[in-house]
């Protein structure tokens, strides 16, 4: 008997009966506490073949070499480095294609990358084309595709707190849900005093990626696990004694945002609230969505409707408004508040970035080295935007274009010295940036604190600048 997948993991050197070594190409997991273990794996690592429809909980993993990295590069330390989904693709979002003979050594080079995080790659076995990507199937799940080519698509398990959002560090929040668990997925479990431990334990777990934590209150059990609502979407059911938490990728700058709780948004399934939306946004995920609230000084609650990936944005929570079951619907209710809200839309005529405070505001945002030809400055207002324009357009901001994305580098001053463009430590930089083929059809309207309208954009990425045998696939 078993108590989790890195149980089986440790038992695929040593016989449990004799304690001999033995020779170990793969195994199955039921997911719950029996291992079975192969000589053989499935191809193309070997000559087996994979069971074509396995149960929802029945998870493959094999053995694989990796060249060219140590130990620690490949995370040894965690229950498996890939997770593997079979003939299926990421498209659009290749930041980097090499030709390497095998998917090993395209394995291999997304761990290795320096220039990017490698959050995830395609590998075709005819053409050997590997493609490593900064996206992955949670960032950007419209994109993944069933194909009939060879090609599989891998995502990297090897990242840690300080990457999993992106090169710069990014943000990391953390959704609740009240009553609620995944069930069979119990990996690393503990006893933690409170919720903060609990989810600090998430945050610094090394044999698991966490991609949610659990909670009981009152038997104060902790578990950690590498699968969430969106990998095991038929495995959630309510229960009474558990708290169930999602740590969440965020495009904005919380450094201005005060949280009353732990969690920065209580989660409700299959409701709504009632109103008019200050903001909304359409072909975008929850984690855009909690990223518009944070930049939305008004937000105090998101309905987001799991079928047409629409966010709508709310001034009222549920203290001052009806919420009603709505099935294709989840509610959040924003537990922070923001004193400052930075946001950048794309828009035809390049990058908009606007800032709202909730009190005046005298300052400037600029183009970093480039306040002469570059810069808005107010006195005593609210709100205060500038567009960064393509340097085909116009080199006055000093953008630039980059693996298709436009990218500029933003100064907003906050001291209230002057001139502006001497820089502070309490001045902001941020690194926004918008693919260079934008989607016209991802709109988003925003009726903001100063009266005005944003309309015909899209989102923008903004960060703070210092800024996968089973249901799905296999574990490598």
């Amino acid at each position: 008997m078993v108590y989790g997948k890195s149980d089986c993991t440790a038992e695929t050197t040593l016989s449990p009966t004799t304690g001999a070594q033995r020779l170990c190409a793969s195994f199955n997991f039921d997911g719950r506490e029996t291992c079975t273990f192969f000589d053989d794996a499935a191809s193309p690592a070997g000559t087996a073949d994979l069971n074509p429809n396995p149960s929802a909980n029945n998870f493959y993993y094999e053995k694989t070499c990796l060249p060219g990295v140590n130990a620690h590069e490949s995370c040894t330390y965690r229950s498996f480095s890939f997770e593997r989904m079979r003939k299926t693709s990421l498209d659009g979002f290749v930041r980097k294609s090499i030709q390497v003979p095998s998917r090993e050594q395209c394995l291999s080079a997304c761990l290795l990358e320096k220039e990017f995080v490698c959050r995830s790659v395609n590998y075709n076995y005819d053409s050997y084309a590997c493609e490593m990507s900064t996206e992955d199937r949670r960032s950007k799940p419209t994109h993944l595709r069933m194909t009939n080519q060879p090609v599989d698509y891998y995502d990297n398990n090897c990242l840690n707190r300080q990457n999993r959002c992106g090169q710069q560090g990014g943000n990391l929040v953390f959704v609740k849900t009240t009553q609620f668990e995944i069930k069979f997925y119990d990996h690393t479990q503990s006893v933690e005093p409170q919720e903060s431990n609990c989810l600090q334990k998430c945050l610094d777990s090394l044999n698991t990626f966490c991609r949610s934590v659990e909670f009981s209150p009152n038997e104060k059990n902790c578990i950690v696990s590498d699968e969430d609502t969106f990998s095991r979407a038929d495995q959630q059911v309510a229960v009474h004694s558990k708290d169930y938490y999602e740590p969440i990728c965020v495009a904005a700058d919380l450094s201005s945002s005060t949280c009353r709780q732990q969690a920065a948004f209580n989660r409700f399934i299959g409701v709504s609230i009632e109103g008019q939306p200050v903001a909304s946004a359409q072909g975008v995920t929850v984690s855009d969505c909690i990223s518009l609230c944070f930049q939305n000084l008004n937000c105090k609650s998101i309905n987001y409707d799991r079928t047409q990936s629409t966010c709508h944005i709310f001034a009222v929570g549920q203290a001052n408004a009806n919420v009603k079951k709505n099935p294709s619907y989840d509610f959040y209710e924003f537990n922070c508040e923001s004193q400052f809200g930075g946001m950048a839309l794309c828009t035809n005529d390049g990058i908009r970035f606007i800032v709202n405070t909730k009190e005046p505001y005298t300052g400037a945002i600029y183009a970093a080295e480039k306040f002469g030809t570059c810069s808005q400055v107010v006195e005593n207002a609210k709100q205060i935007s500038i567009t960064f324009p393509p340097p085909n357009v116009s080199p006055a901001c000093g953008t630039t274009i980059k693996d298709g994305k436009l990218e500029a580098l933003v100064v907003v001053s906050l001291d209230g010295v002057l001139p502006h463009q001497v820089t502070t430590e309490w001045d902001r930089f941020y690194r926004v940036s918008c693919d260079v083929n934008m989607d016209i059809d991802r709109m988003i309207r925003t009726s903001n604190s100063a009266g005005g309208a944003v309309g015909a954009a899209g989102a923008a990425g903004a960060s703070q600048e210092a800024g996968f045998e089973g249901d799905t696939g296999w574990k490598v």
